[in-house]
Order: C-alpha cells, then sequence, then structure tokens
C-alpha cells in the first residue's frame, strides 16, 4: 500500500494514557522456553481519506539453536483499523496510530527470530485461521510490509 509505514520494535510496556515507551530491546529471556514480550506498533498513512485494512502479526524463528524449529511460525494477532481522517491538510490527508500489545509467548528454542507484519490483503481477507494466512502468504510469496528481528536467549 503506498504512503503506509508500519514501524515495530520490542519494549517493555506501554502506557496509553501517556503514550510513553519504557525499555526498547531486542534480547529476550525465556524462562522454560516463555517470556512476556510487548510489540510497540506506529502505522502511519499519507494520502488517503479513508483507511480500511487489517495486518497479521506473527513470529518466525529465523535462525533457532535447535535446527528442528527452523521456520516455525507463532500466531501473535491481528488488527483491523477502519478511519476516515479529519486530519485533512490542503495537500494530503494523515492517519496515524500507536499501540502496545502485550503478549506471553512460548518459545521452542533458542534463537534468532522475527516479528513479521503482513496486510491482510483481498487474497486471503476472508481467510478466518491466521494460520492459514500465514500459509497463503508463503504460497503466494508476499513478503511482510515490516519485520523486526531479535535474539532469545
Amino acid at each position: 500500500m503506498k504512503g503506509f509505514n508500519v514501524n515495530i520494535a520490542l519494549c517493555e510496556s506501554y502506557d496509553n494514557t501517556t503514550m510513553s515507551v519504557t525499555k526498547f530491546f531486542n534480547e529476550v529471556r525465556a524462562i522454560d522456553n516463555k517470556a512476556k514480550i510487548c510489540v510497540f506498533s506506529m502505522l502511519n498513512y499519507v494520502g488517503c481519506e479513508e483507511v480500511d485494512l487489517g495486518l497479521d502479526y506473527f513470529v518466525k524463528c529465523i535462525k533457532p539453536e535447535d535446527e528442528r524449529y527452523q521456520d516455525t511460525k507463532i500466531p501473535l494477532f491481528s488488527i483491523e483499523a477502519k478511519k476516515k481522517e479529519e486530519n485533512q491538510t490542503e495537500e494530503y490527508n494523515v492517519f496515524e496510530s500507536i499501540f502496545a500489545q502485550p503478549k506471553e509467548i512460548s518459545f521452542p528454542t533458542k534463537g534468532i527470530y522475527e516479528i513479521q507484519v503482513y496486510e491482510i490483503g483481498e487474497s486471503v481477507r476472508l481467510i478466518e485461521k491466521a494460520v492459514e494466512r500465514y500459509k497463503k502468504y508463503q504460497e503466494s510469496k508476499i513478503n511482510p510490509i515490516s519485520a523486526y528481528r531479535f535474539m532469545v536467549v
């Protein structure tokens, strides 16, 4: 989608009231293969009067310590953004959103992981299960629109 930016990172916490982020990081300590993470997202779209989109967030194992878990995918969450923008200027319209989603995840092994964000396009919009949508992204060779790598130790 032209003019659309998705920035993601891992943070310790996010305060919705003050819109404050605490501690960005790229290393997660798993205890008994579990860890709490908070996925911070900034969405920005310039150039349209209406926004109607969906995003799928996944974690993918890129370089596992245990090779059996290569390419393991973990669905995180999906979001829908629909808005008719009122923040118009003479030149263009702007849609922006900042949010964070805390999650507890079971990681199958230590290693390098990646949060991947996919735009839910027309070809997958009617598929209910996120795992099935991910298969469709892979079959159709659709790349994520945003990605963030981190280490699980």
